[in-house]
């Protein structure tokens, strides 16, 4: 049985009878699902025991062993910051937001204080929670909608383990340009980053793996409503994928033009569903269409 307790950043597991005779790192990695890089930092701070006791990650374990991990938590230079939050779920281990666009998910030089990360430590400082900022799922700075944070290292560890076997859940809504020719359909197109920007990615051959899926929900004059599921997770793949269609982002400036219909691209992170961390139950959790994408819908209506 696994028992964890975050506020202390430790985890205990009692050695079954079947791994009696197995080496420890073996059953951290296969029975607690802990990644190579995450053992490693803790072999490294000396974070491994054995009843008590600090123990090398290749020594055997015994049937009825008591074996705990302690991890250490991440320096983190963020100040806290009063700003709104939507939280849509959170719990001792992972912080679910409905982020509002127009605000970055984690400081930059040129925006230091006014993100996600400065507000969720001032909410965590404000209730006293100890927990460090481990952002799962990221979002533009114009794209609204749900984000996916974790407040340990191991949460974060376990989360994404998740995204790398592609069992993270993303749905988003988006506004496009005109009409596709297909009401549903997969976009399997590499994308690299451009040549001399540090910002804008496209489509190339040599290119990472990017497949978007879309299903058209909605149509008006010279736009469609889409709903798009990420099978993949790469930087503006939804924007690039749909400008590389064609059909650019209503609002996208950077993929498409503005047209002065919308302040930001129209894409939202409606739904995210993934396994809890602690619980391995399926978590799926939702945001409404946020009201200017609500009232870009009346004007396209019109």
């Amino acid at each position: 049985m696994v028992n964890i307790d975050t506020s202390e950043n430790t985890l205990t597991y009692r050695v079954e009878a079947r791994d009696a005779g197995r080496k420890i790192q073996d059953i951290l990695q296969h029975r607690l699902h802990l990644s190579r890089i995450f053992i490693r930092e803790l072999k490294a701070h000396a974070g491994i025991f054995r009843n008590n006791a600090p123990v090398f990650a290749n020594q055997r374990a015994e049937s009825g062993d008591i074996l705990s991990i302690r991890w250490q938590n991440a320096q983190q230079d963020i100040e806290p910051r009063p700003l709104p939050l939507s939280i849509v779920y959170e719990d001792p281990d992972i912080l679910v937001l409905d982020k509002q666009w127009g605000i970055l998910s984690h400081p930059v030089k040129t925006s230091p204080e006014a993100t996600i990360a400065n507000a969720v430590l001032f909410h965590w400082r404000s209730t006293g929670a100890k927990a460090s900022f481990h952002p799962v799922t990221r979002l533009d700075r114009n794209t609204s909608g749900l984000m996916l944070i974790a407040k340990n290292k191991w949460a974060h560890q376990q989360l994404s383990e998740q995204s790398m076997r592609h069992q993270i859940h993303k749905e988003y809504i988006a506004l496009v340009y005109g009409h596709l020719t297909s009401a549903a359909g997969t976009i399997d197109a590499p994308i690299a980053r451009t040549p001399g920007s540090i910002i804008t990615r496209r489509v190339a051959g040599d290119g990472q793996k990017a497949v978007t899926r879309f299903r058209v929900t909605a149509e008006y004059k010279d736009a469609s409503l889409l709903s798009l599921v990420l099978e993949t997770g790469r930087t503006h793949q939804i924007r690039v994928h749909l400008a590389y269609i064609g059909h650019p982002v209503i609002g996208d400036t950077l993929y498409g033009e503005q047209t002065g219909l919308t302040p930001r691209q129209a894409l939202h992170a409606a739904e995210i569903a993934f396994f809890h961390p602690r619980t391995k139950e399926r978590l799926a959790l939702n945001a409404p269409l946020p009201a200017d994408m609500r009232q870009l819908i009346s004007l396209l209506t019109k």
